[in-house]
């Protein structure tokens, strides 16, 4: 059998291999499906496992000062904020260099996040100081890791910096001028879920550009674990841009490393079409951190959905649910401040969503 393969080199979390360690496919691949091991998955041996990518995000982004700048999270009533020492408008996702002011009238209210993942409540009266001049012994709420996303942020130069922190190129690429070559090349551009986590549901909805040519007799979707097995293989119909799929159907495993692609069979060999897109489900006990990650979102206690989805977007980034997080910020993204057109950036940038990334730039 005479495969014809081509190892892609894309930034990603497990460095020069791509996010999860992927091979992708320069032209046709001729690929037997093999007999589908039912072992027990071990999250630890694969380079996408989510606790060793938070923990390993964890470990760098504590070493940082914890003079962090911030972003405005949710005003309630009249609330002055100086940036720079000027007026700016008030509004979620408004970024807060070092010494911004935020400054509530009597009556009112704000939330500030901090880039060490701190959350403060600015009560009415109050002038809380962005960076080294804040007061230590404010109350605060703390969701471990959410200052991920915001600090990708800033090592873009995009965003609000935290003093002293250095300057690093595009989030995880060693050579901050390499090219990242991700799901828009080798002629089938996939879209979902491609290069993210998700999280098991009924149904998995697998999306390409509706630009993609499927010109062969037969097409069909596939998916291969980590070993390269075919697991599962779905007909599709010509001239689709996507198809809906049981999650019971699929035989997928919580912790699981995956890719699809397209292709078409010749007798027993499927013959792969353009690239393999890679995606993870998160694992049993990432799914119990999440949950309890949302639910001290919603102890905090805001008020305004704006407010909430822009935690919620941090919350998911954190679990490398890069594709949950720019379908919760897209709506926002017209009418709230640089930060959430900030995170929609390395969102999307994460998947290799070049087209999606360069709207934000």
């Amino acid at each position: 059998m005479n495969e014809t393969r081509r190892r892609m080199f894309c930034e990603g979390r497990c460095g020069s291999r791509g996010i999860y360690g992927c091979d992708a496919t320069a032209t046709e691949e001729r690929v037997r499906p093999r007999p589908v091991s039912r072992g027990r998955h071990d999250p630890s041996k694969t380079c996408g496992g989510l606790f060793h990518v938070v923990l390993c995000f964890f470990i760098i982004f504590i070493s940082f000062s914890a003079h962090a700048a911030g972003v405005l999270i949710e005003t309630k009533g009249a609330v002055e904020v100086t940036v720079a020492g000027k007026k700016a408008t008030p509004k979620v996702g408004l970024e807060l260099p070092d010494d911004s002011k935020v400054k509530p009238a009597k009556t009112a209210v704000a939330q500030v996040m901090l880039l060490d993942g701190s959350i403060i409540s600015v009560a009415g009266g109050e002038t809380f100081v962005v960076g080294p001049k804040s007061d230590p012994n404010k109350k605060r709420t703390t969701i471990e890791g959410i200052q991920i996303a915001m600090n990708e942020v800033a090592k873009t130069g995009r965003g609000p910096t935290v003093q002293g922190m250095v300057k690093m190129g595009q989030p995880n690429v060693r050579d901050p001028n390499r090219k990242m070559l991700g799901a828009a090349t080798m002629g089938i551009e996939g879209l979902s879920p491609v290069n993210t986590a998700i999280e098991p549901s009924d149904t998995i909805t697998f999306r390409w550009s509706p630009t993609t040519k499927i010109d062969w007799q037969s097409p069909l979707l596939a998916i291969r674990d980590e070993n390269k097995t075919t697991i599962f293989v779905e007909s599709i119909a010509a001239g689709v841009s996507s198809v809906t799929i049981p999650w019971a159907k699929m035989g997928l495993k919580t912790g699981g490393s995956y890719k699809w692609h397209l292709g078409y069979k010749d007798g027993e060999t499927i013959v792969v079409k353009g690239n393999h897109f890679p995606f993870q489900i998160v694992s049993d006990r990432n799914q119990q951190t999440l949950a309890a990650d949302l639910a001290t979102v919603e102890r905090i206690g805001l008020e305004s959905s704006a407010g909430k989805n822009l935690l919620r977007a941090q919350v998911y980034y954190k679990h490398g649910l890069y594709h949950q997080t720019v379908s919760t910020l897209a709506p926002l993204s017209g009418k709230s401040g640089a930060a959430v057109k900030h995170l929609l950036y390395v969102s999307y940038r994460r998947m290799g969503l070049i087209k999606d990334m360069r709207k934000y730039e």
